[in-house]
């Protein structure tokens, strides 16, 4: 082999190295960006389905409230308690 085989053989494998550790530091930098963007729109997603999920809760607390706003409305015994609605002990 001649000299300048080897050197052009010395100079392609350097120049070889040296795209390929270029295009690993660039795949590595992108799978990072991906695992970023895929990891937001994970959580977006969750807050989502529980977006979906709200109108039966949002039926059954509304449900609740009405229950509870009755319970305020209406006329209390005189043993119970204003702020906590737990009923006394009577003395007869």
């Amino acid at each position: 082999m001649s000299a300048i085989a080897i050197a052009t053989k010395g100079v392609i494998d350097v120049v070889t190295k040296k795209a390929i550790d270029t295009a690993t530091k660039v795949f590595e930098g992108w799978k990072q960006c991906q695992h970023i963007a895929a990891t937001k729109a994970f959580g977006s997603w969750k807050q989502c389905q529980h977006m979906w999920a709200a109108p039966g809760n949002l039926e059954a607390l509304q449900r609740r409230v009405a229950e509870l706003e009755e319970k305020l409305d209406s006329k209390r015994p005189p043993d119970i308690c204003q702020a906590c609605g737990e009923r006394q002990v009577r003395l007869s």
